[in-house]
């Protein structure tokens, strides 16, 4: 876990430069997401999720980002939320008042 101090001091433009994520710099674009295969028994969802276009990261590869994922979570959550309470038709928005999220490498 980073360390943080009250140490106050200035951050020039070029060692911003060399610590920038250049994924999130240069890189970033929303993925495009396909849910779909949803089963839904019991108050247990299962699905397949296919990202369909992503942004990929500075080797190639598929980077699932934690904004990605957020917004799996709360895909998933919406839909499960009014599935548990027989909601047909999505008649307004669900706010998400509060939420804690670990991510690790």
């Amino acid at each position: 876990m980073a360390r943080v101090t009250s140490e106050h001091r200035q951050v020039d433009t070029n060692a911003f430069n060399l610590l920038k994520c250049q994924y999130l710099e240069e890189n970033y674009k929303q993925d495009k997401l396909l849910i779909n295969n949803i089963e839904f028994d019991d108050g247990i969802l299962k699905t397949t999720l296919h990202v369909s276009a992503f942004c990929p990261n500075t080797k190639g590869s598929f980077q699932l980002s934690a904004t990605t994922a957020f917004r799996i979570v709360q895909q998933l959550g919406v839909l499960i939320v009014q599935l548990n309470h027989g909601v047909k038709e999505k008649k307004e928005d669900i706010w998400i008042t509060s939420c804690n999220l670990d991510f690790h490498r």
